[in-house]
């Protein structure tokens, strides 16, 4: 949820120096002309041990910005986002999907129709070897292997996508927000919506992640409201394979007065029969102290574990019962997003780090999507340029994004 932040402080910066210049305001640089925002991206592969295999950089036009980065069945990847084009001085956002190889050199890179909105959130492998991308409002694109489009569907109903998964049926699962709900469902092959379970019981609600389960049916992750907007509670549902809510339960209340904020829900598991969870709390009244929270849910849906993890999202659980995550360090021992020397840090079921490797950007970054590999390793996304978090004014002197950008 961070890196999908600066999609929208572009926008929101592109109509404030626009409405700067249409009133005369004096900036650097001649008349008229609109300060660039000039950020592009890395795809950086690490193997089992945390050390680089490659890094590519992905420069699609003035301003490009990740949402996601998917391993294929085929050992290739699929980069999506947004990008900026170099065509005009005010060009509106353009939603992108890249393909890299094996060995991270770009193989074709693609920008989509507007219908699909500002931006390509999640991706998945289409049993015809080709991908299905998701829009940010409610389209869905279905792409071949070299990257054309085959099909495209809009789910009026949707008023969000946040996810989509492969289905063993050989179609999808996907969620977000539909009929003014969090809700998950089921398509087939074509995109043809087969069931829609929609989860009425949580205000403000939206399905973040989605994990067919070895045991049966699938988990959703996702966060609810309080009624202002603000994401405070995070929550976790399990289905049988039709859809059906076998059970939901929320995590984290936030407090009537100051609310926290769920900034992130960074990993989906299941080990044992349990499901689990990863996912960062932000406390504002707490001098904007965040927590990476690890909870575990029996199959019945009490909460077997919570904890918390000296660690930054997103943090993906390892195969030995660690975690993994990758961050830049402050003063005090403390984490960030934004730097210049990334760490990537691995910490033992107990939360204890056995390893932290640094890797020299060269530059000032931001921490974008993490996922691990088929390999054991881990394919990271970075963001070099200006970091997209900023601070408006509030009652408080700061705001969530100030307060969600900051480990003080």
């Amino acid at each position: 949820m961070r890196y999908l932040l600066p999609v929208l402080v572009l926008i929101a910066g592109m109509v404030i120096v626009a409405g700067c210049i249409s009133m005369g305001s004096s900036s650097p640089g001649p008349a008229g002309e609109i300060p660039d925002l000039i950020r592009n991206a890395s795809v950086i592969k690490l193997d089992p041990n945390g050390t680089v295999e490659w890094q590519t950089r992905v420069t699609l036009g003035r301003d490009t910005m990740p949402s996601s980065v998917v391993p294929m069945p085929d050992g290739t990847y699929i980069l999506t986002g947004n990008t900026v084009s170099d065509e005009g001085t005010f060009s509106p956002p353009r939603p992108f999907v890249a393909m890299l190889d094996e060995n991270g050199s770009i193989l074709w890179n693609r920008t989509l129709p507007p219908t699909l909105g500002l931006e390509a959130g999640d991706a998945a492998p289409a049993p015809d070897g080709g991908l299905t991308v998701t829009g940010s409002f409610g389209s869905i694109l279905h792409l071949d292997a070299n990257g054309t489009v085959q099909w495209e569907r809009v789910l009026l109903d949707w008023t969000a996508l946040r996810t989509i998964v492969t289905d063993t049926s050989g179609g999808y699962l996907i969620g977000g927000v539909a009929h003014g709900a969090a809700a998950v469902a089921q398509l087939d092959g074509s995109g043809r919506v087969l069931w829609v379970t929609a989860f009425g019981g949580l205000e403000d609600a939206s399905a973040e992640r989605i994990l067919p389960l070895a045991s049966g049916g699938f988990a959703v992750a996702g966060t609810a409201g309080d009624g202002q907007q603000i994401p405070s509670s995070a929550w976790v549902a399990r289905l049988d394979k039709v859809g059906s809510i076998l059970w939901d339960r929320t995590l984290e209340e936030g407090d009537q007065m100051v609310p926290v904020i769920i900034w992130d829900i960074s990993d989906l598991w299941e080990t044992e029969g349990k499901i689990g969870v990863v996912y960062e709390v932000i406390r504002p009244g707490c001098d904007g102290d965040c927590e990476t929270v690890v909870a575990t849910i029996e199959q019945n849906g009490t909460i077997a574990d919570r904890r918390m993890l000296d660690a930054f999202t997103p943090v993906l659980r390892s195969a030995d019962g660690g975690y993994t995550f990758a961050a830049f360090p402050r003063e005090g021992n403390d984490w960030f997003y934004y730097g210049n020397v990334l760490h990537i840090v691995e910490l033992d079921e107990t939360g204890a780090v056995i390893l932290d490797i640094p890797i020299d950007l060269g530059e000032g970054s931001q921490t974008g999507p993490f996922v691990r590999t088929k390999d054991g390793g881990h394919l990271l996304v970075v963001t070099h340029g200006p970091a997209g978090g900023m601070a408006l004014p509030s009652g408080s002197g700061s705001s969530a994004v100030g307060i969600a950008f900051r480990r003080e």
